[in-house]
């Protein structure tokens, strides 16, 4: 099913971060938010997490689930690689599935250091897998190539692009070479 946004507005108090917004996201696809910072592309994220509700305008076709890679990785810091992602997925995934996609983003997936002690590139990796194996028809990304190195950012970019499986995917983000560091046509929406 679509995603329709129809005549969004939102305002946190008195700035309005969004003014009718109309946009239509069909099921499979890839899209691209860009703009600089205080556009409004982490609020379009929001909403389509359902983590914000917009001020007018109506939006329908959200999925029950979907996953996100956030501006901060939200991990929990005491936990390892492997544990954090247990922590969303249950026991119902195989420890060498895991450790197969730590491996996919350069992770060695033996490491029982808690992510607390990771770089922040690990992190971010981390928070990447994490989001691509919780499922869901709907992948939201927040700058996700954001403290990464180029090698790095190309091994988590095909990663992504290997573990989409047609689900649809928006992603936010400063730089259109990080889109394209994807590998798949997308459609931009510019802020």
């Amino acid at each position: 099913m679509a995603i329709d946004f129809r005549h969004v507005y939102k305002s946190f108090g008195e700035k309005d971060v969004l003014r009718d917004l109309s946009w239509k996201i069909e099921e499979g696809t890839c899209h691209i938010l860009m703009g600089p910072s205080g556009s409004g592309k982490t609020t379009i994220l929001r909403l389509l997490l359902g983590l914000e509700t917009p001020s007018s305008g109506e939006i329908s076709g959200l999925p029950k689930r979907s996953s996100a890679v956030f501006q901060e990785d939200r991990l929990l810091p005491g936990l390892s690689a492997e544990e954090n992602i247990r922590a969303v997925l249950g026991r119902k995934v195989r420890r060498e599935e895991i450790r197969e996609n730590l491996s996919a983003v350069g992770l060695s997936p033996e490491r029982r250091v808690p992510a607390g002690a990771f770089s922040g590139g690990m992190k971010r990796r981390l928070a990447i897998v994490r989001a691509c194996m919780a499922g869901g028809s709907l992948i939201v990304l927040d700058e996700p190539f954001q403290g990464l190195d180029e090698e790095n950012k190309a091994k988590a970019a095909a990663y992504i692009a290997q573990k989409r499986q047609g689900r649809t995917l928006v992603m936010a983000t400063h730089d259109e070479a990080d889109a394209r560091l994807l590998g798949i046509p997308y459609e931009k929406l510019t802020m």
